[in-house]
């Protein structure tokens, strides 16, 4: 029996396919997303911190200076307080100006040493009595002053070979006669800042003088018998 040539030739039916061509029935890819260019990295610049306003600064610094000026006329007027209760007239310190303290002061020097001094001394500080031996080659001082009660001797050797101070009587120096000396000599210039008044004897003739020094606005040495 010959064989259907037609079934030979068979072939399947071909997929039903759609109108642009697609098998029906099949899945249909799904376009794949284009896929967006990356933008490149930026690093942030934080912006910069601000700066402390001067005037908080400048604050400071004007506090401060006022209290360092508030300070000073703070002690300005202190010092000018003390100064002006210290002394209010300005002038030299002539508490010792007196025969009380100054006749004591002589008083005492004859009953402890004797007479036979070899100067006095005066000034806005303490009287002062000087004493010398010549064997044992040294000063005996008696001092007195007003802050202190009583006296004091110090005893000094002589460091020179040729001081020989010559003794006066110590009982003819009156104490008025001082005083009335100083009072003298301050009134010879202004300004004065320190006195000073020294009896002695000459070497030669023994002759006692008194010599008063002050100095202020010109230095002056006025010279009399005591």
């Amino acid at each position: 029996m010959a064989k259907n040539s037609r079934w030979s030739r068979y072939r399947p039916p071909a997929e039903k396919r759609d109108e642009t061509g697609q098998p029906i029935g099949a899945s249909t890819p799904k376009p794949k997303p284009r896929s967006r260019p990356k933008k490149a990295a930026t690093s942030k610049v934080m912006p910069p911190k601000p700066k402390a306003k001067s005037g908080v600064q400048l604050s400071g610094w004007v506090g401060l200076l006022i209290g360092v000026v508030s300070l000073a006329v703070v002690v300005g007027i202190i010092v000018a307080a003390n100064s002006g209760d210290d002394d209010p007239s300005g002038e030299i310190d002539t508490s010792l100006l007196t025969e009380e303290f100054i006749g004591e002061g002589l008083a005492e020097a004859l009953e402890v040493e004797g007479k036979d001094a070899v100067s006095v001394r005066l000034s806005e500080y303490d009287l002062t009595v000087e004493y010398f031996d010549p064997n044992k080659r040294e000063s005996r001082y008696f001092e007195t002053n007003d802050y202190v009660d009583g006296y004091e001797v110090r005893v000094e050797k002589s460091h020179y070979d040729d001081y020989q101070p010559r003794p006066f009587d110590l009982s003819t120096i009156d104490a008025a006669t001082m005083i009335a000396a100083v009072k003298d000599a301050l009134t010879k210039t202004d300004d004065i800042y320190t006195y000073s008044l020294r009896i002695d004897a000459d070497r030669e003739t023994g002759v006692v003088s008194m010599v008063v020094s002050v100095s202020g606005d010109e230095s002056v040495e006025v010279t009399s018998a005591p």
